[in-house]
């Protein structure tokens, strides 16, 4: 049996970073057919994802059980989501950087998997990532921006720009279940799943300028009195709860609110339920073009920005200057034009779904390339063995 090791923010309950992991193993282990794969998955809760995916599943911050898993391994990978970024610390680039390195250094083929690189700003983890990058086996990431990032560093390899590795999904997998039966408990469908009136669904998170907040929730009490449901959706339950309630109690219309954690399959069976997404979370966004739903993006981070360039015709809105008049705007033209960004996306999103299975086949190129290479040390060894036999 094959084994891959797998590093990315995994076991943190985002729904984004699960979505991931969940599309990688699926597409691997479906390009790879017969062969079986044991993945070992490095996450903040190995209990958890064991549970969730069937895997082996150990804690990520155990370098000891990290390096026995990588000794093992016949791939590592890593990503796929916005690992090497420092806005957040640096915490997580040195993270992410030393794993690769260890991999390395253990000569195990290493894949970086349709990650989005940046924004990283220090020189020192800069000059690290072009270093470790340029020693890896393959190196795809998912937009254009995260190549030329990669190439102002200095990264010589070649850096093939592929999708996020979610796009590898498609609606006809996802169960409606689950999303009827929380519209259902929040009132807003019937016994037999129909509306009453269209809903818009929000998936928000934190923004520096919390001024926006009161702005939004203006702009949601005019999209409500004209005639639809709203519903905050957490992707990040512990961290997107707080600010949904903070806009709520700006408010005067009502608001629904998704109170507890959800799985992905949960989120992306909700969303496939919504009129319209107006997203700040990436993978919101990603989860839409999916299930094929109109959406408007409220960007706090470039990766937001450049996900809507791939997608073309998708309103964004930067989140530290959201006011009602442009939210109003972006509300009105999809409703005029809803029909023609929703044809527009989905022929984009045709090339970003097979940029993520051509990715899960380079992977499977590179694990079998490996266990080649260990075939044929091992002949060489039992030829030596032999000989050896035989001279005595």
């Amino acid at each position: 049996m094959k084994k891959v090791v797998l590093s990315g923010y995994f076991g943190y309950g985002n729904a984004g970073d699960e979505a991931i992991l969940y599309s990688i193993l699926r597409v691997i282990n479906k390009t790879a057919a017969d062969e079986k794969i044991d993945f070992i998955i490095l996450s903040g809760n190995p209990k958890q994802t064991a549970e969730s995916y069937n895997v082996t599943a150990i804690n990520r911050w155990n370098p000891i059980e990290i390096i026995k898993a990588v000794r093992k391994a016949d791939l590592f990978i890593s990503g796929g989501g916005s690992l090497l970024q420092d806005v957040t610390g640096m915490l997580s680039p040195r993270y992410y950087l030393w794993v690769l390195s260890l991999a390395r250094l253990l000569s195990k083929r290493v894949m970086v998997y349709a990650q989005g690189v940046g924004p990283l700003t220090g020189k020192r983890v800069r000059r690290s990532t072009q270093r470790v990058f340029d020693s890896c086996d393959i190196i795809t990431v998912r937009d254009v921006e995260s190549r030329e990032d990669l190439l102002r560093m200095g990264v010589m390899k070649d850096i093939h720009v592929m999708s996020d590795p979610v796009l590898a999904l498609r609606k006809g997998i996802v169960p409606e279940d689950p999303g009827n039966e929380m519209l259902r408990e929040l009132g807003l469908i019937d016994a037999r799943g129909r509306k009453e009136k269209p809903i818009l669904g929000v998936f928000l998170r934190e923004c520096k300028n919390t001024a926006s907040y009161q702005m939004l929730a203006k702009a949601l009490d005019q999209r409500i009195k004209g005639g639809w449901n709203v519903i905050m959706i957490p992707m990040q339950h512990k961290e997107d709860m707080p600010v949904a309630v903070e806009i709520g109690n700006y408010m005067n219309e009502t608001l629904y609110h998704v109170g507890k954690p959800l799985s992905t399959g949960e989120i992306l069976s909700l969303t496939g339920k919504l009129d319209l997404v107006l997203g700040m979370r990436l993978h919101s966004l990603v989860f839409a073009t999916v299930m094929g739903i109109p959406m408007i993006a409220l960007s706090y981070d470039p990766k937001i920005e450049r996900f809507v360039s791939q997608l073309g015709m998708v309103s964004c809105i930067h989140a530290d200057s959201i006011d009602v008049e442009k939210l109003s705007v972006a509300f009105n033209w999809i409703d005029a034009h809803r029909r023609e960004q929703l044809d527009y996306t989905q022929r984009r999103s045709q090339l970003m779904y097979r940029q993520a299975w051509e990715t899960a086949m380079i992977a499977v190129n590179l694990m079998q390339q490996s266990t080649r290479k260990e075939e044929r040390k091992l002949a060489r060894e039992q030829a030596r063995e032999q000989a050896r036999e035989q001279a005595k």
